[in-house]
């Protein structure tokens, strides 16, 4: 069976497997994941998270167009969509529940798309819609849901441009710009998530189009993260002096610069006397220096007369300097973050619907949860190896390398937003927050996923051939 999806309709095709199992797969998903959520959501009343608060500070501060005391830390589209929902946490838990559902029915036709096999495709979705990490995120004000949604909405557009290329039918105009659009909105709303644009842009290479075909769609690409993203940024200078989508680049650093900040220049003297004291003081409560900004920013301005602003400047010329003077203590913490963005699962994980009762539904949910945490350790140590050898044969064999490295660029695509994430993450923040790579997680297990999918089809087929 092929899935047409068109601008009005999604129109079933009888080939491969009939029109009703489909259907099956998806209600049978759809209620399974209403039904989790809506367990989760009678179980428990999640208390804010302390990030929630600036989000929804900078909600209030927009409908009263009041910005003075906002100081650019949080980009706009996530207090919009508080905005939209009145600031109301019940309101807000339920849209992104019910975006949990949407974004597991794009992960569906995703795989759909790509394999033409329902129950494959069904697995795949249910990796993120019952995904209780997932979940636990949905029940939260923060941004991972949203910037999640924007990303896979992005993807799905990004392969039905990619498929109407491979059939040589033209896109027309509007759905790259659809593809910019909701690229610019993930940036907008996740600011790591800036690149997407333009590997999307550098993506289209592959599909060996004339140059003024390319240059058209690389501008439609572009334009949209141009005028949002740019726009936002060039609205932070203008108020604030700071051109960028947020001004915690330099407080964001310090979780790397701090691990080895004694060796600051004198100039930077106060900022990292008070850091060290703080620094301790973080360590002995939490066994970390990560975050120790957050407790000495406060006395920091204070004695450097330093507004946020200007003192994010100055941590980052601070921490740019210490990276350029000691590039292994830097590469070192680089690359505890990095690990750390694939440990994820096991990190802060607070498990949603598992109350102290100790009922038997709670210790299920519990035993589900510990389990989904082992399956995605499984599925991002997979992920790496996978990648790694596959990068392997093609620069060992090259040409004539096995038909399994062949993934296709809807893998490649896959692939590289997710590898581009861990890397840029690892670079400006410390990886210890488990929230870092939640968007890009169900990503993760549907390229392993498909991969073993392709790995299966080429395996039998070189059987055949033999």
């Amino acid at each position: 069976m092929i899935v047409d999806i068109n601008k009005n309709s999604i129109r079933f095709q009888t080939g491969d497997a009939n029109k009703q199992s489909l259907i099956v797969c998806l209600f049978a998903l759809l209620v399974v994941c209403l039904a989790l959520r809506f367990y989760v959501l009678v179980q428990e009343d999640p208390p804010l998270s302390a990030d929630s608060y600036s989000y929804m500070t900078l909600a209030q501060q927009i409908i009263h167009l009041d910005l003075t005391e906002d100081t650019g830390n949080r980009t706009p589209i996530y207090p919009l969509f508080l905005i939209a929902l009145d600031i109301d946490p019940f309101r807000v838990r339920l849209a992104q529940m019910g975006l949990g559902c949407l974004i597991t029915l794009l992960i569906f036709f995703i795989a759909w798309r790509i394999i033409h096999n329902q129950v494959v495709a069904t697995f795949i979705a249910a990796c993120h819609g019952l995904y209780l990490k997932q979940i636990r995120f949905e029940t939260d004000v923060l941004t991972e849901t949203l910037a999640t949604f924007f990303i896979i909405l992005s993807l799905w557009l990004f392969l039905k441009a990619w498929h109407r290329l491979e059939i040589r039918k033209g896109i027309g105009w509007l759905l790259p710009i659809g593809i910019g659009i909701s690229a610019a909105l993930a940036g907008l709303t996740r600011p790591v998530f800036v690149f997407l644009p333009i590997l999307f842009g550098l993506l289209l290479l592959g599909f060996r189009l004339k140059t003024k075909s390319y240059a058209v769609l690389l501008f439609l690409f572009l334009l949209p993260a141009v005028i949002l993203n740019g726009g936002w940024s060039l609205f932070n200078f203008l108020r604030l002096g700071y051109f960028g989508l947020t001004t915690l680049t330099g407080t964001n650093l310090t979780n790397h610069s701090g691990a080895f900040i004694e060796y600051a220049p004198e100039r930077y003297a106060i900022i990292r006397d008070i850091y060290l004291d703080a620094r301790k003081k973080q360590i002995e409560m939490t066994g970390s220096h990560v975050m120790t900004i957050y407790q000495a920013q406060e006395q920091i301005a204070q004695k450097t007369g330093l507004t946020r602003v200007q003192l994010s400047k100055e941590l980052t010329r601070m921490s740019l300097e210490l990276f350029i003077d000691h590039p292994l203590l830097y590469g070192r913490s680089v690359l505890k973050s990095w690990v750390d963005f694939w440990n994820a699962p096991k990190l802060g994980s607070r498990e949603p619907g598992v109350e102290p009762s100790l009922n038997q539904i709670g210790r299920l949910a519990r035993l589900i949860y510990k389990g989904q945490e082992y399956f995605y350790l499984l599925i991002n140590i997979s992920f790496l190896l996978l990648v790694t050898i596959a990068l392997l044969v093609r620069l060992i064999l090259g040409g004539r390398r096995p038909n399994w490295t062949r993934i296709g660029w809807p893998l490649y695509l896959m692939g590289s937003v997710v590898l581009v994430t861990s890397v840029l993450q690892a670079f400006t923040e410390s990886g210890e927050n488990a929230r870092y790579a939640m968007p890009v997680q169900s990503l993760v297990a549907c390229f392993v996923l498909l991969m073993v999918w392709h790995i299966k089809i080429s395996w039998h087929s070189e059987v055949s051939q033999r």
